[in-house]
Order: structure tokens, then sequence, then C-alpha cells
């Protein structure tokens, strides 16, 4: 049971990667998209072995457990929340926290029924919509390079390796991927409402993934945004005062509240 409940989860994705009009490329087929996501999954058990017989103590293996923790104390099971990361500084919003993780973890625990290898299986596919997201927003940019796009999006060794897993990693390439492509690298020139709150919601996620990751792209999100809308061909000139008037945010913040040095 340990392998069948993954297993027919990562048919559940394949599926999906067959049916689902977002994987539609023209230039990757759904074959291929498909043994991508093989891959990424064998990578996820890799990771998996790694962590497990190489590190003593891990975030991989924290996350899960202390979501399991979670769950049963929202159910009544235990009176304690003394979890390993829950605590982790959370003091600080400018720190990475913890409880992030464990709380997708302990959705995900509705319905992995406490398997790890679920986990594994549905991080894959969230590091892998985020991957398919980056490979259409430059495609679209660079019709004639599939290939470099291709190997320079799934196969460099880092990213394969560490969006394999259930790690924040994971969940930063999935929501990084989705903000490029809904907003064309912030050079979509019209948004609807539900394009906008889309947006918003997945900045506001990543802010709670890893906040540095958030304040890095919002200033070029922002600026190409800008230059879009005034069609100004003084580019460099605003990607200046774009980077500068975050760099004066930040200052002036560490200013006013040293607790929170954004710098």
């Amino acid at each position: 049971m340990q392998f069948i409940l993954p297993l027919l989860y990562s048919l559940l994705f394949i599926l999906l990667i067959y049916k689902t009009k977002f994987f539609a490329l023209e230039t990757i087929s759904r074959n291929t998209l498909a043994m991508l996501f093989i891959l990424k999954m064998v990578v996820g058990y890799i990771v998996y072995l790694v962590y497990t017989y190489y590190y003593s103590l891990s975030d991989f293996h924290t996350y899960f457990s202390d979501s399991k923790i979670l769950v049963e104390h929202l159910l009544g099971k235990i009176t304690t929340t003394q979890m390993q990361s829950w605590g982790n500084g959370f003091e600080n919003v400018l720190f990475n926290t913890s409880r992030t993780m464990i709380i997708v973890n302990a959705i995900l625990q509705l319905f992995s029924f406490g398997n790890l290898f679920v986990h594994i299986v549905f991080f894959c596919f969230f590091s892998f919509i985020g991957l398919t997201a980056f490979y259409k927003s430059f495609i679209f940019h660079f019709p004639t390079k599939k290939i470099q796009l291709i190997i320079s999006i799934f196969f460099v060794p880092t990213i394969l390796f560490w969006s394999s897993a259930a790690l924040k990693e994971s969940l930063v390439i999935a929501l990084v991927g989705l903000l490029i492509y809904k907003s064309n690298f912030g050079l979509k020139f019209k948004y609807n409402l539900f394009q906008v709150i889309i947006l918003c919601l997945l900045f506001i996620m990543l802010l709670f993934v890893k906040i540095y990751v958030a304040i890095v792209l919002l200033p070029l999100l922002f600026t190409n945004f800008i230059i879009v809308k005034t069609s100004t061909k003084k580019v460099i000139r605003y990607y200046l005062l774009g980077f500068m008037s975050v760099f004066l945010i930040a200052f002036s913040t560490k200013i006013i509240h040293p607790d929170y040095n954004i710098l």
C-alpha cells in the first residue's frame, strides 16, 4: 500500500498532463511532458534517499512529521502543538517561517493518509507546473530556442534536484513560474479583475514561502508593467528608478524598525 497510493496519484497527474489545456504545447508533445514528469518523480525518490540516509535531521522529514502532529492536534487526538519547526523564525516576518510548509503538508495529509511518498508526488507536480509555466513564458519570446529552453528549464541539475522534493523550493518554482506566465514577465498590457486577484494571491503565497524571492521579483514585474503602460523607450532609466525605489524603501524600513532589515 505504501507505493500503490503514490502510483495512483502519479497516474492521475499524468492523466492531467494529457487532458488539461495548460499542458497543450505546440513545441513539446504531451508524451514528452509526461516523461519529464516521470523523471522528476524518479529524482524525487533519489532526494528522499539522500535526506533519509545522508542527513540525520532534515527539513524534508521535519515538515512531514510536524504536519502529522498538527493534524492530530486539530482532530483532538493530542493536546500538544510542540513541533520542531513551528516556531522557527516566526517572530520576524522577514525570516523564512516553516509554518507555511507544515500547513501545506497538513492539507496534503487529507489525500496522503500519512504516506510520505504521496507528498513527494504532489510537490513534484507543483514544481512541474511551475517549470512548464516558465517554458511557456520563454518560448513565446524565443520561439526558435526550443531545445535550449527544455535543457535550461527541465534539466539543470540543481533545479531538477531541489524542485523534486517536498521542500520550499518546489513551491517557489511553482509560484514564480505562474507569476511570470500569468503576467508575461510583467509585460502583459491588460488584466481583468480575476487575473489581478490570481496574481495577488500568487504573490502573497510567495511572500509566505520565501519573502526575499518575492522582493527580488516585485521591482522586475512592476517596472516592466510601467514600461508597457507608458510605451517609453527609456527602459534603462525606468529599471534604475524601479530598483532604486526598492532600495530606498528597504533602507527606510530598517531605520523605522530595525528588526525588519530587508537589506
